[in-house]
């Protein structure tokens, strides 16, 4: 062992340094013994083997990540190949060079960036795939604003308010520590998308900042079940558009920290289930869209806060608080301190697991339609109502 041609195909068979004979082969599943991948060569890691670069590479051909195996670099070397496709793992913690004419990171892939600054190789990312960042402490790394599949922020080290300047992803956005210091976005007019889920389980973002509207438009579910979401700072208005389910419970906190309002808009030609139970404070506007219908998860649910909540002409309310809906008050599922608005031709379905009343939020207005779903228990009007429905 350990002639080799100036270019050829070497596979890992071991969980090894990269500059070791022992971590290589010249087969699939072969003898190790090899010399270390050079110049032109390709590159397969497999066998659920860890390589971990411990020397700067030559120029590969093409290095390959199988699923279950992991490349790891470390600090201070230097990385080439023509293209990187990454089924398994790709953990970089070097503050080298990484350069690759053309990288994808395949479906249930991950690249984790695990270290401060640097540069996130430019990458075509399905959407099922993850970006993990866990090593920021003062500086975003280049490259942060890519289309990615996942998108995981988890940089328990992290010391200044810093972020990618946009987040546009086709998957889910996962906040899970910021060291206690925010990660926002840069100042400006930006529109932010989540493909799929934004899930906020720790750490503290705020989504707008200086003068400039800012929209947050997530297709999935939000669920702030730890940590602080600000949507506002100064005079920035954000919109949040979504259209999956709402969820603040546990330790979260939706709130906004200046002088605009957040507005929060359902806007799924469908059901949107709202759940209550953490902390929403300062003025955060709701929205229902016409053609939704949010519903409240439980009877104890409740939308609150300082701010306004408008159930549009179209919309329809799914309520199931024993007190039903309240024009003010602490009383029923809706209770924010601002005006509550129940437009006239607006919908409501009663459909708790208790007696119910209706509330005056019903009876001070005009619904469209009424219905009545909670089998084996009654719904208390408490004065006349005209419907323009049934």
């Amino acid at each position: 062992m350990g002639f080799e041609a100036s270019a050829a195909n070497r596979f890992s068979v071991a969980t090894g340094p990269w500059n070791s004979t022992a971590t290589w082969s010249d087969t699939s599943g072969g003898v190790p013994g090899f010399s270390v991948p050079g110049a032109g060569d390709v590159v397969t890691i497999e066998g659920g083997f860890t390589v971990t670069l411990d020397a700067n590479s030559a120029i590969l051909a093409s290095l390959t990540i199988s699923a279950g195996s992991t490349l790891s670099t470390t600090v201070g070397f230097n990385f080439s190949a023509t293209t990187i496709t990454v089924n398994g793992a790709y953990t970089n913690g070097s503050t080298g060079a990484i350069t690759v004419t053309t990288m994808n990171v395949n479906g249930g892939a991950t690249y984790t960036h695990a270290i401060d600054g640097g540069t996130i190789p430019a990458a075509t990312w399905n959407v099922t795939s993850t970006c993990n960042i866990t090593g920021v402490t003062g500086t975003v790394p280049a490259g942060a604003t890519q289309n990615f599949g996942n998108l995981i922020w988890n940089c328990a080290g992290q010391t200044g308010t810093i972020f990618p300047t946009t987040v546009n992803i086709q998957g889910d956005l996962n906040i899970q520590n910021t060291g206690g210091f925010e990660v926002r976005p840069t100042a400006g007019a930006y529109a932010h998308t989540v493909g799929g889920n934004y899930n906020h389980s720790g750490g503290i973002v705020r989504w707008a900042r200086n003068t400039a509207p800012v929209s947050l438009t997530v297709s999935g579910n939000v669920r702030i079940t730890g940590g602080e979401c600000r949507v506002t700072n100064g005079s920035t208005p954000l919109t949040m558009n979504v259209t999956g389910d709402f969820e603040v419970s546990g330790t979260g906190t939706l709130t906004q920290t200046g002088t605009s309002f957040g507005t929060i808009i359902f806007n799924r030609s469908g059901t949107q289930v709202f759940t209550s139970g953490g902390i929403i404070s300062s003025a955060i506007n709701f929205v229902v869209n016409s053609g939704t219908t949010l519903q409240m998860a439980a009877a104890s649910t409740v939308v609150s806060g300082g701010g306004t909540f408008t159930l549009a002409a179209g919309a329809i309310l799914g309520i199931t608080s024993t007190s039903g809906i309240a024009t003010t008050g602490a009383t029923g599922n809706i209770q924010v301190t601002g005006t509550r608005t129940y437009s006239a031709g607006a919908n409501y379905i009663y459909n708790g697991s208790s007696n119910q009343a209706v509330g005056n939020g019903l009876t001070q207005n005009t619904p469209a339609n009424v219905t009545i779903n909670n089998p084996g228990f009654t719904a208390s009007l408490g004065a006349p109502t005209t419907l323009t429905g049934s």
